[in-house]
Parts: C-alpha cells; structure tokens; sequence
C-alpha cells in the first residue's frame, strides 16, 4: 500500500516547515512519498521544502495558478499511488489521522475518499486570533456533504473520475464531489481531527467585499464549475451540490416576477417579505448559519462572472 501527498504552495513560508515536518512525522513507517506544487513563489517557500528534501515542481509559467491545477499536477508528478492526500501548504497534518482514515477506506468499498476534523487558526498580523475547532462539524460518521482542501481519495476512484479539473479557479471541491456521486462513490466523513489549517483573519467588511469583486478569480468559480459540469455529463449531481443557490435563485426571481406583474402592491410586497424571511431561515438550517442569506446572494454573480469568463477566455481552450 503507498500513499502520495500532494502540498499545493503560494508563498507559504510562514508555515510550509510546520506543514511539511506533520507530514513526515505522520508517514514515519509508511510506504509513502511527498511532491510540493508551488504556484510561484516569491517568498521563501520552495528553499523551505528543499530543506527537507521534499521535490518541488512548479506549475506552468504561462497558467493562471488555483488550487486545482497545482493538485492536478501534484496528482500526475505522484506516479503510481494506491491513495492519494491532498492538503494546502498552511495545514498541518495530524499524526494519526492517515492509518485510520486508510483503515476506514478499506472497509467501505463505495467510499471514494475521506476527511476528518478541519481546526482552524486564525492569524492577524502573526498574531493568534482564534482557534475554530471543527470548521466543518463533523461529530459522526457517515458521508461527508462536502469537503476542502484536504482529501484523501482512493487513486483508482481519482483516476476514474477525473480528478480536479485545472480550469476551475475556486470551489473545484464541488465539481470534483459531483463527478464522484456520478459513479456512484462518496467521500466518507469521520469525527477524528485530520489537518489545522492555519489562515489570515479576515475582516467581515473585506469579506463582503470580496464576495462581490469581479476580477477576484476565486469568484469564478461556481459559474466555471456549472459549465464545466455540462461539459462532463455530470450537471444534475453538480446542481444537487448547489442545491442551496438553486433554492434561493427560485425564490428570488420568483419575488421578481410578482413585482413586475403586481408592481408594489399590498400582495406583492407581501409575498416578497415571506421569500427573503423563508430563505433566511431555508439557509440558516441548510448551512448552519444567517450569513449563507448573503453568501449565496453574492454567488448569483459568482455564477455569472464565472460563466462569462470561461465563454470568453477558456471554452476553446478547454474544448
């Protein structure tokens, strides 16, 4: 049995050493091998990983780095793997987390992958925050609604469906999910703590603001992923993982139809209060919080800078 880990870097040297030392404590006495996939760093993040004898590979000059074309590539450098463990170069992995997760994987033949707990740590100017201990909540077993950065997949499933596709800037976890529901895997959850993720406090002005830049390219996401998802044949297990932006879309132009028949009547502004209160309330029990009310709000334009993107600048590249 041999275990690939893929590290994907962009100007990681804060905490690549710390990621990379988890990574070789936990593979202590396994059949197991590293590759970094750095984006170009301009810090000293590929010196770091040189240090400790890891390889660095470097994704193309001339590509638009996103996280999934440095796993894409990290998958490829691997070369033959039974699993694969993909994880970010600010997480640290947890000692135990491999030889379990593995054991689980072997016992469920349907389970294509598995996480763990994701902790996360939050840093503002190198100081600590706060500590988020189960960012995903996960307190059972049983399969996972979805997943990040850090996966371990069984290669055979990665390598059936796909992987991650490199044209897809952000949330490429979603599409990568739907295509292995197409063939009719899923990825297993288990209450066991897998990495701690280590990231910049992020101000909720600057986040709302992030939201909704057009040339922030991890807002192409959703839109890259729909079309892309078309493209492959798995757009109905696609729509079922957004299930949340369809919901809350319907609503939505539902409200704007009743306006433009009604116009600001009595029954217009009515039933306009009862849909925004009921997405309120349909997104804090379907994601666990009031805050999805604005988020998938936002993602309406994420579907539509993405769309327009991939139209203009990748479908004859991609086709």
């Amino acid at each position: 049995m041999k275990i690939g880990i893929v590290v994907i870097t962009y100007n990681e040297e804060r905490f690549i050493g710390m990621c990379l030392d988890s990574i070789l404590i936990a593979i202590q006495g396994l059949d197991a091998s590293v590759v970094v996939v750095d984006s170009h760093s301009t810090d000293k993040t590929c010196l770091i990983a040189s240090q400790r004898n890891v390889p660095v590979c470097k994704i193309p000059d001339k590509a638009l780095r996103c996280a999934a074309l440095g796993r894409w590539i990290g998958a490829r450098k691997l070369g033959y793997c039974d699993y694969i463990f993909f994880l970010d170069g600010d997480m640290t992995l947890h000692p135990q987390f491999l030889e379990s997760a593995i054991a689980e994987l072997e016992n469920e033949p349907k389970a294509g992958g598995i996480i763990g707990i994701i902790e996360y740590v939050y840093y503002k100017n190198d100081t600590f925050v706060r500590r988020q201990k189960n960012y995903l909540e996960i307190t059972h077993r049983g399969k996972a609604k979805h997943f990040g950065g850090a996966l371990l997949i069984k290669r055979s499933v990665y390598d059936l469906v796909g992987g991650y596709d490199p044209f897809i800037f952000a949330e490429e976890e979603t599409e990568l999910y739907s295509r292995i529901e197409r063939y009719g895997y899923y990825v297993l959850q288990i209450p066991k703590l897998m990495v701690t993720h280590h990231t910049t406090w992020v101000s909720n002005i600057r986040k709302l603001i992030n939201l909704v830049n057009p040339v922030n390219r991890k807002n192409y996401g959703v839109g890259q992923g729909f079309l892309r998802s078309i493209a492959k044949g798995n757009v109905r297990e696609y729509l079922k993982r957004q299930y949340d932006i369809i919901v809350n879309l319907f609503l939505d132009l539902l409200s704007i139809f009743f306006c433009l028949i009604f116009g600001l009547s009595a029954f217009a502004v009515i039933y306009l209060i009862i849909a925004q209160v009921g997405e309120l309330f349909f997104n804090y029990f379907a994601r666990g919080s009031f805050k999805w009310f604005i988020i998938n709000k936002a993602r309406y334009l994420h579907l539509l800078y993405g769309s327009i993107y991939y139209i203009i600048f990748q479908r004859r590249t991609v086709e």
